[in-house]
């Protein structure tokens, strides 16, 4: 687990009580070289603080990250030793509870910024998944990979390579995430291997392989494709390292004030959570893109799932985000009222 934040601590202190709601999202395919396609549990997290004040947060343990299951995450919430990842998620209740005291949107005079697309599979990819990503104006996409480097490479191909037939290839950039899963001479020979046309669409690659600078920079020389860090990006930060060509930032799991000064490109993204977790995600991302240069998220992550009452309902319009500024705090005012909240 990582480090609490002050930030957080202090939102827990002005914490008074908690319920949760359970809830189960079932993913459309494999969501990563991490996970499995298998049902995903997460608590919907309600908090009164001080002065009464009611605010909403998610709670969705990766556990094949290093999170504690949900069973756990909820013992410790009810023995008022809440984990990191409650923390953060008590931290984002606060600001939802702060705007709802407001009663006002918490989007209220910010702008997110734009996403990138979400594919977990590249050889699940289609035309129609071509045309849809076009038609609604997306100008990035991002692709899980790692799992099957061969048909993964032959489908990108087919899409964006050199002989691809489609008209749209060189209108979109590609970003690949490996998850940590693989070895970095086999991701540069992989990349290698790709077609000049391909290689040029490469916006970044992530998480490569274990973080090393060195190592990282001369994948970068040789294969001429910039990398980003997510999974470490708070070891690299804190450790003072020099920067890769951007950092891969999730709310749900980081204090995100902690990189105001960060050097790079920030790229906010969901921690593939439940849309009250991603309306979190969206509004932290706004908040740093004052502070700091923030390129294109990855705050759409609901389409990952199937579809429940709360992804019907997910406020955005292809890659931008559209919050209902008539609701007050991060919104989803009425389906939270109506959660089976259960005391802890």
């Amino acid at each position: 687990m990582s480090v609490l934040s002050v930030q957080g601590e202090k939102e827990l202190q002005k914490a008074k009580r908690f319920w949760v709601s359970p809830y189960v999202l079932e993913p459309k395919e494999s969501l990563g070289a991490h996970a499995v396609a298998r049902p995903r549990g997460g608590l919907l997290l309600k908090v009164e603080f001080e002065k009464g004040l009611i605010g909403y947060g998610d709670i969705h343990p990766w556990t094949e990250l290093g999170d504690l299951p949900v069973s756990k995450q909820r013992e410790c919430l009810a023995n008022n030793e809440p984990s990191a990842l409650a923390y953060r998620s008590i931290a984002n209740a606060w600001d939802d509870a702060s705007a709802r005291a407001r009663n006002e949107s918490a989007f209220t005079d910010l702008e997110v910024p734009e996403s990138h697309a979400l594919f977990t599979d590249p050889t699940a990819f289609t035309s129609l998944d071509l045309e849809r990503v076009v038609i609604e104006k997306f100008q990035a996409l991002k692709f899980k990979v790692g799992r099957d480097l061969a048909n993964e490479k032959k489908a990108l191909e087919s899409f964006f390579g050199s002989r691809s037939p489609s008209p749209h290839k060189g209108l979109l950039r590609l970003r690949l995430d490996f998850n940590s899963k693989t070895d970095l001479d086999l991701v540069r020979d992989w990349l290698l291997s790709f077609s000049a046309e391909l290689r040029l669409a490469i916006d970044f690659c992530e998480d490569p392989g274990e973080w090393s600078y060195e190592n990282w920079q001369d994948l970068t020389v040789e294969t001429g494709i910039p990398f980003a860090i997510d999974r470490e990006s708070s070891a690299v930060f804190s450790a003072d390292a020099l920067a890769p060509a951007g950092v891969i930032l999730k709310p749900a799991a980081q204090d995100l004030s902690k990189f105001k000064n960060y050097s790079s490109t920030a790229f906010v993204t969901s921690y593939l959570d439940h849309p009250v977790g991603q309306m979190g995600a969206a509004f932290a991302a706004a908040k740093l893109a004052q502070e700091m240069p923030v390129g294109i998220c990855g705050l759409l992550s609901q389409s990952a799932y199937k579809a429940n009452a709360y992804s019907e309902r997910f406020p955005s319009r292809g890659p931008v985000f559209l919050p209902d500024l008539s609701d007050v705090g991060f919104g989803f005012t009425e389906l939270l009222e109506k959660e089976n909240w259960q005391a802890v």
